[in-house]
Parts: structure tokens; C-alpha cells; sequence
């Protein structure tokens, strides 16, 4: 058994088999895995609300925006961890169904240059998540809340109650990304002490709060996470230690939806990103 490593696998959030990793749930965000709390807190300044009735039925691009502060062996870093997904809402009346894939997750650098690297195999391990929502109102300015959770390299039937498996012969382990090797494989690269690869089972339970800004875009008010990555196994001692992640208090998570052309999909979402979320070369 190694140490606990605590990421955000967003999120959270498919390929591989469609099947719902557990979907909407009620419950209370502090009752699950308390080691790997992370309260985001607020986001930042709303855009401008329309106030006119809307209908969400289409495609979404989502970025979920985690900042979080790693502590490693190598020391303590601020990470940014960019979770890209395609999302798919029907909505009837005041109810929302969504179906969220994830297309991509990407780190920035941390400790003396170490960057993690989820291959296309590990991201599509990633389970397709399905829920129903339910809104206040159908015009500008409705809330949007959604709770789920996110397994990846294993899978159970309670995934707030259950632990996340720590030994590579533990049985609920599920090759997701069809490697032969133990959970699911990411890389590290940059730094000689733990440059290679890593296999994981990772937990995630997300509660997301936003605002309707209009037909086309949700903008959230709070994002608050749970993250709990066990190592199973790694090439270099330095990487079987793992590292612990608590979300950075001076930098709000957040999350943006947008609409897309129906008939999108992931490559959509990534060939995009840039434009729809303002991001830098």
C-alpha cells in the first residue's frame, strides 16, 4: 500500500463505458472522505443576466477551473487543474437532464517542474455522468446546482460510504483505460525523482452552484470538491510517496458552460476551448 495522493480528476468528469458512476446525489459534501475537503468558496463576478425565459436543451462546452496548493516531498506548489467535458441538457419545464463526458484534464507545472499528464486512454476511462436537475425557474437568473460523484480505476455500488481502494489486488479495482496494469496510468514528467508512471484509484465528489446567465452560457457561484487518489503503484519511490491537496484559499475554483452547435462533441469542446473561455496561448 502507498500514500495517498489527493488530485482533482474532474470532476469529474467518460468514453469507455457509458454507465452512470453513481449520478445526482443528496447528501451532505462534508460527510465524505474528510481528508480531502476542498471548499472552493466563491467564484468570481457574474456576467450580465438576462432575465428572459430559456430553454438549455442543446450541447455545452464546461471548464471546471480547480486551484489547488499541492505538498509533495519536493515542497509546496500552487497547482491549476483545467477539467474540459462536453455536456448534453434536455430540458422540460423546470427540469434539467444532463449528460456530462469528460474530454480532457490538464495540470500546470508544480515542485521543480513536475507536470501530471492524464493520457487519451486515462481520460476516456472516465464514465459517462448522468442527472436530472431540477430549477427554480426557467427564466434569467435560475440557479443551477448539480452534485455528483467521479470514480476512475475502480468502481462501487456506494461511493460515499465505501473507501477508495489502496492495495492493486484489491477487487473493485477496474482497468479503465485497458493498459493490463493495476486502476488507471497518468505520467510524470519534468522532474528525475519521480518522472514515470503512476497507476491510481481516484474518488471525486463534486458540488456545483451557478447562475443561469441566459440560453447560452451558466457561470458558476461556487464550486465545492472532494479528491481522494490513492497510488497503487509508480516507477520511482519519490512518485509512491504521493503528495496531499487542499484547495488554494486565495484563488476561487469556478466553472463556465457554453453553448455549442448541436451535433458537437469533445474535439468541439478542445478545438474551442481557447475562444469560449478566454484562455492564453
Amino acid at each position: 500500500m502507498f500514500a495517498v495522493v489527493l488530485l482533482v480528476v474532474l470532476c469529474a468528469s467518460c468514453g469507455g463505458d457509458d454507465s452512470d458512476d453513481g449520478g445526482s446525489v443528496d447528501g451532505d459534501v462534508d460527510n465524505v472522505q474528510e481528508d480531502g475537503d476542498v471548499e472552493q468558496g466563491e467564484s468570481a463576478e457574474l456576467s450580465e443576466v438576462n432575465p428572459d425565459q430559456f430553454d438549455l436543451t442543446g450541447d455545452f462546452a464546461l471548464k471546471i477551473k480547480s486551484e489547488q496548493m499541492f505538498s509533495t516531498l519536493l515542497g509546496d506548489a500552487p497547482v491549476t487543474i483545467a477539467t474540459y467535458s462536453y455536456i448534453r441538457f434536455e430540458q422540460d419545464g423546470l427540469t434539467l437532464s444532463e449528460k456530462r463526458k469528460v474530454c480532457d484534464v490538464v495540470l500546470s507545472k508544480y515542485a521543480e517542474g513536475t507536470l501530471t499528464e492524464y493520457p487519451k486512454a486515462a481520460v476516456d476511462g472516465y464514465r459517462l455522468v448522468e442527472s436530472d436537475i431540477t430549477l427554480d425557474t426557467d427564466m434569467g437568473g435560475a440557479k443551477y446546482q448539480n452534485e455528483y460523484y467521479r470514480l476512475l480505476g475502480y468502481e462501487t455500488e456506494d461511493p460515499a460510504n465505501d473507501s477508495v481502494p489502496e492495495d492493486k489486488d484489491d477487487k473493485r479495482l477496474k482497468d479503465h483505460d485497458k493498459d493490463g496494469n493495476p486502476g488507471v496510468t497518468i505520467q510524470l514528467s519534468g522532474n528525475a525523482l519521480t518522472e514515470g508512471w503512476v497507476y491510481i484509484a481516484s474518488f471525486s465528489h463534486y458540488v456545483m452552484e451557478g447562475i443561469v446567465i441566459d440560453s447560452d452560457r451558466i457561470e458558476s457561484t461556487s464550486v465545492d470538491a472532494d479528491h481522494l487518489q490513492n497510488v497503487l503503484d509508480a516507477e520511482t519511490m519519490a512518485a509512491k510517496a504521493g503528495a496531499t491537496s487542499a484547495h488554494d484559499p486565495d484563488k476561487p475554483s469556478s466553472f463556465v458552460m457554453v453553448r455549442m452547435p448541436d451535433g458537437s462533441d469533445c474535439q468541439t469542446v478542445l478545438d474551442n476551448a481557447g475562444e469560449w473561455f478566454d484562455e492564453e496561448e
